[in-house]
């Protein structure tokens, strides 16, 4: 009966042992990310120099779809230049390159980021949020706000966004969108309609100068209510040249 009885026993351990071994493994597995998966294009623009798109993806728990970054290259072939990063899903890596006289805007078309090379041959990343009537006083930050817009255009956004949303925190534009001919950067918000499943919008113009270090804010428009995901509403101009990673260049 004793040696049935240790018999019993060591079976329960070990079968518990195991188990605790396969929780262990599947734990492992499943937190363990996948092999990183790359994709990349490049596209000469309308000035000469290269822009580069590269996305890498992983998955697991803990990451995201993809992580996209750019680079820039002059036409008189020195070294690549970082432009930026940014976050997001598979169809999120299309960007536009915007070469615009001495200036170059490389555009994500659905990201709230734009990111700038000043004449000098400085990137820039422009990046807008808004925050309620809490501090800080201004409540935008991001290069734009540190370097271009005066006091009073930060004031006059805050004051306008605060009214429509007086619940607002932490705002971001749901694209942001630069016209070549003109110079000019839209930044387009959008905030729900209660009762509907439309989303109020309203357009931020900004003016880029001639040396890409300022912006002055011109105006905000209503602009038509829009359903689900935002997508860009107008065409990249002649100028620009867009890259798609997970797709043909045009």
């Amino acid at each position: 009966m004793k040696r049935r009885l240790k018999i019993a026993l060591f079976t329960l351990s070990g079968i518990g042992l195991l188990f605790i071994v396969l929780v262990v493994v599947v734990l492992y597995e499943t937190s363990r990310p996948e092999p990183q998966h790359h994709v990349s294009q490049e596209a000469q623009l309308s000035n000469g120099g290269i822009l580069r798109a590269h996305g890498l993806a992983y998955h697991g728990p803990h990451g995201v779809p993809f992580s996209w970054d750019a680079s820039y290259q002059t036409a008189r072939g020195a070294a690549k230049e970082a432009v930026g990063i940014w976050g997001g899903g598979a169809d999120e890596g299309d960007v536009v390159g915007c070469p615009v006289d001495n200036l170059v805007v490389v555009n994500p078309l659905l990201s709230c980021s734009i990111f700038l090379r000043t004449a000098a041959g400085h990137w820039k990343s422009i990046y807008l949020e808004i925050y309620g009537r809490v501090p800080p006083a201004f409540g935008i930050r991001g290069v734009m706000a540190q370097t271009s817009l005066t006091a009073e255009d930060l004031e006059r956004l805050h004051t306008f966004f605060s009214d429509l949303v007086p619940y607002l925190d932490d705002f971001r534009p749901s694209r942001m969108q630069f016209v070549a001919g003109s110079r000019e950067l839209w930044a387009d918000f959008y905030t729900p309609i209660g009762g509907t499943l439309e989303n109020e919008g309203h357009r931020v113009r900004f003016k880029l100068t001639a040396d890409g270090e300022h912006f002055q804010l011109l105006d905000i428009q209503k602009i038509p209510s829009a359903k689900g995901f935002i997508r860009p509403d107008r065409d990249p101009d002649p100028v620009c040249t867009r890259v798609r990673p997970l797709g043909p260049t045009s």
